[in-house]
């Protein structure tokens, strides 16, 4: 037994493009989270699969892991914990035979570590987002999201929350926004770049009013002449 677990835990190293996830900045809910961790790996040519079932989590259940990343050869099983590496977590990855990391999300360390079986433990920096959870729920265009939250950070320095979500819901009615199912309305990230929340919606004209007109008998037939 000891035996096939040691053969179990022989794991290929991690890619050192992992590694440069130490640091990215996440919400403190861990639903979002999820979702901004599964961006990265997809910005960094990885497909995701998230909430990837395993047979035992540790206590004779099945359980899942939060992220299985593949890109070519190459597969990370990765968990996303608040505070620590949990002994659950570290079970449920050993079940994969691919690259292994738990990512923490709100810990103390700010260095990456490793467990005996390889495991690498990775700090992330987690962020009291309410505000920027705000926003992206509001904002109709979802791409872009690590980019956005970058652009908000800086964009919250010289603009109120309730300011931005002002602008959004105006130009949410807006004919620019409203055209062909949404195609010019620009990424979140590059709105709040440019400061586009200080656009104004073009004013419509008024419609010319009619030229008048009286109808004249000419040659047997009526025909409409302008009185201007």
């Amino acid at each position: 037994e000891k035996e096939r677990e040691k053969e179990n835990n022989t794991h290929p190293t991690l890619p050192r493009e992992v590694l440069g996830i130490a640091g990215l900045a996440v919400s403190d809910n861990a639903r979002i989270a999820q979702e901004t961790v599964q961006e990265w790996f997809s910005q960094h040519g990885y497909a995701c699969r998230l909430e990837v079932p395993v047979p035992d989590r540790g206590d004779g259940y099945t359980g899942r892991i939060d992220l299985l990343a593949t890109k070519g050869s190459v597969q990370v099983a990765v968990e996303i914990d608040r505070v620590s590496a949990r002994e659950k977590s570290l079970y449920k990855l050993r079940q994969f035979a691919c690259c292994r990391a738990v990512l923490v999300r709100n810990g103390t360390s700010e260095n990456i570590s490793f467990v005996e079986d390889g495991t690498a433990i990775i700090p992330l920096r987690a962020t009291k987002s309410d505000e920027f959870d705000r926003f992206w729920s509001e904002y109709p265009k979802k791409v872009g999201k690590i980019a956005a939250r970058k652009a908000f950070e800086r964009a919250s320095r010289v603009a109120a929350l309730e300011t931005l979500l002002t602008a959004i819901r105006r130009q949410k009615c807006g004919s620019q926004w409203s055209r062909e199912n949404g195609r010019y309305i620009p990424n979140p990230a590059t709105w709040l770049n440019q400061g586009r929340w200080e656009d104004e919606e073009g004013r419509l004209e008024a419609p010319a009013a009619p030229r008048p007109y009286h109808l004249e008998q000419v040659d047997g037939e009526e025909v409409l002449v302008y009185d201007d």
